[in-house]
C-alpha cells in the first residue's frame, strides 16, 4: 500500500527511461534493494536530478541512500532495457533466480541512465495478514 503522492512524484519525474522511487527513511539499513544514488536525499525540495549508482545486496547499508519500494516507471526506452535485460539473463541462464533489481543492475551495466525518485516513507510493503493491518496505520 502507498499514499497517492508517491505516484504523483514518480509520474511527474518519469521520463522515457526507467524511474525508481527509494524511500531515504531506509539509508544506512540492511533492507532488501539497497540503493545507492549519485546523492543523498537532502531532505529539501530540489530541481537536480538524481541517478542511480547501483542496486542490491552489493551495496552495503553504510553506502547506501535509502531502499527501493519496488516501485518503478518504465517509459518507452526504459521497457526496451528492461526487455534486453531480461533476454540477456535467459540467454545466461540466471533469469529464473533474477530479482528485478538485478535486471536494473544490467540496465545500469549496459551504460544506461535510471533516474531516482527520492520519498520519506508513504508505503508499507504488504506480503500478509498482519503487514495488511499494520497498513491500515498509513
Amino acid at each position: 500500500m502507498l499514499k497517492r503522492h508517491l505516484l504523483q512524484a514518480l509520474i511527474e519525474d518519469a521520463g522515457e527511461g526507467l524511474t525508481l522511487v527509494v524511500d531515504s527513511t531506509l539509508a544506512a539499513r540492511d533492507a532488501p534493494d539497497r540503493v545507492r544514488a549519485s546523492r543523498p536525499d537532502s531532505g529539501r525540495f530540489e530541481f537536480d536530478d538524481v541517478w542511480l549508482a547501483g542496486i542490491g545486496d552489493d551495496i552495503t547499508p553504510g553506502a547506501s541512500h535509502g531502499g527501493w519500494i519496488g516501485l518503478l516507471h518504465a517509459g518507452r526506452d526504459g521497457a526496451v532495457w528492461l526487455r534486453d535485460a531480461i533476454a540477456g539473463a535467459r540467454e545466461d541462464g540466471t533469469l529464473r533466480s533474477a530479482r528485478l533489481s538485478d535486471l536494473i543492475t544490467r540496465v545500469l551495466a549496459a551504460g544506461r541512465p535510471v533516474r531516482v525518485v527520492y520519498a520519506r516513507g508513504g508505503w508499507v510493503n504488504v506480503n500478509n495478514l498482519t503487514d495488511l493491518l499494520d497498513a491500515s496505520a498509513i
